[in-house]
């Protein structure tokens, strides 16, 4: 079994995992599969290399994975945090770390071989990225109260670097 796509979602200090199967007849949800694929589904999961952690209530996070060696890992501590992540490709990695309340981070990488962290303790911080082509990284560091970073790099081994305090 090929497994297509990878959604994975945070809710309430619940983790939801929905498993999309790329299999004749398959309507892609986990009641469809039969109970010897369910070794094939974990299996598929943890080669996509998919983690992410919640640690208190009213937080989200919605990951989407599609390719080969993709690598994410979120953790959210606080409230009312919001994670959304999407990539597209092979062997981009990427790590989110939220503390506090109200902050949202979202990433987007298409291509081969992206890098991206996003670090942000305060409130009400955000931090946008997206990152097409091959190669390239971001680090996005945000220590307050409100603070705000867009980052969109296209091409080749790009390199951006921000870090805000207040």
């Amino acid at each position: 079994m090929i497994l297509s796509f990878v959604r994975h979602a945070m809710l309430f200090g619940t983790v939801v995992a929905l498993l999309v199967a790329s299999r004749p007849g398959a309507a892609g949800g986990l009641s469809d599969l039969a109970p010897d694929d369910e070794l094939t589904v974990a299996a598929s999961l943890q080669a996509a290399k998919l983690s992410g952690s919640v640690s208190s209530a009213r937080s989200v996070a919605d990951i989407l994975q599609a390719g080969q060696a993709n690598g994410l890992s979120a953790m959210q501590t606080g409230e009312q945090h919001v994670i959304a992540a999407r990539q597209v490709g092979g062997g981009n990695l990427a790590e989110i770390v939220q503390s506090g309340e109200f902050n949202r981070g979202f990433l987007s990488q298409d291509g081969r071989a992206n890098r991206a962290g996003i670090v942000q303790a305060g409130s009400g911080d955000e931090a946008i990225v997206t990152q097409r082509g091959v190669n390239n990284f971001v680090q996005i560091i945000q220590l307050g109260e409100g603070l705000r970073a867009v980052v969109t790099q296209s091409g080749n081994n790009n390199v951006s670097r921000v870090t805000q305090r207040n």
